[in-house]
């Protein structure tokens, strides 16, 4: 097979991951454990990205690591590992996965917008269609009248979680540049995360936490981390073979994906119905609207 089919197979593999990882995540902070689902998707994803940087040699560059490359991967990893992904999954426990993520997906939009005035990128009309048309989707999930108990605190979150990761993205996008070894850098962010989480082992309410989870709950938890790090590992793989044009349209399916697989498995549990379904196509258009207006 051709790169190009590898790489579009790659990044749509990613995007089954990770709307995947988010339904076992819902059931994993259903009653909480937000704290234990991060903290154990770090733990399983930091020997994860240890292999594949040995399988794709990006182990071998380590000797050229100096302060001045892992200083992005590190903010990334706090950034994006420590604060992003707490915030994700306390929406998660809120709102569901099927609110959540199409929201969260908009962090594409955001970090075009903000590479603007930071790597001094252009202003077009597709970009500016494609931010008036997510902001559509994000007020269409936002304005559900719906008796939820936070409901409404879910969506901040959410809405914050994708300024962080928009955040993290131009953070990473300039490591890459100075350190082309994507693989290693995100173990690198992992590594950077994993002391935050451990320290906060010494709080009584941590480990109680830790220590209390149910096995059932435990399992979705243990298959989120895993299915959230094959997301991230594909994610990078397609990116090594194709254009981030070819490959983010397909990654960008994760919200439309994420309604499909919590309505199969997650419908008892979760929100689901014909506005954030249209909420989800709406935002997805708006991704693709920007991408167009970045190429």
């Amino acid at each position: 097979m051709e790169p190009l089919y590898i790489g579009a197979l790659f990044a749509f593999s990613a995007a089954i991951f990770f709307s995947l990882s988010s339904v076992a995540t819902r059931r994993g902070v259903l009653h909480g454990y937000v704290y234990s689902t991060v903290l154990i998707s770090i733990l399983i994803g930091i020997p994860m990205y240890l292999l594949a940087a040995l399988l794709f040699h990006e182990i071998d560059n380590i000797p050229m690591l100096t302060l001045q490359t892992i200083i992005p991967f590190i903010l990334a990893g706090i950034i994006h590992f420590v604060i992003g992904r707490y915030i994700l999954y306390s929406s998660v426990h809120y709102i569901g996965a099927s609110s959540t993520m199409p929201i969260v997906a908009t962090s594409n939009v955001f970090s075009a917008f903000i590479a603007i005035p930071i790597l001094r990128e252009t202003v077009t009309p597709f970009k500016v269609l494609g931010l008036v048309t997510a902001a559509i989707g994000i007020g269409l999930i936002a304005s559900m009248s719906l008796n939820i108990k936070g409901f409404k605190k879910g969506v901040i979150l959410a809405f914050s979680s994708a300024l962080v990761f928009a955040s993290s993205a131009l953070i990473v996008r300039y490591g890459l540049i100075v350190f082309n070894s994507p693989i290693l850098g995100v173990l690198i962010s992992y590594l950077s995360a994993l002391p935050v989480y451990i320290s906060l082992l010494s709080t009584q309410v941590m480990r109680r936490e830790m220590n209390n989870i149910p096995r059932k709950t435990l399992t979705y938890i243990l298959i989120s981390g895993v299915l959230v790090n094959f997301g991230q590992l594909f994610r990078y793989l397609a990116l090594n073979l194709i254009e981030v044009s070819v490959a983010s349209p397909l990654i960008s399916t994760i919200p439309i994906l994420t309604i499909i697989f919590s309505y199969l498995i997650n419908r008892d549990i979760e929100i689901i119905n014909i506005r954030n379904f249209l909420a989800s196509i709406i935002i997805f258009i708006g991704i693709i609207l920007v991408i167009m207006g970045s190429t």
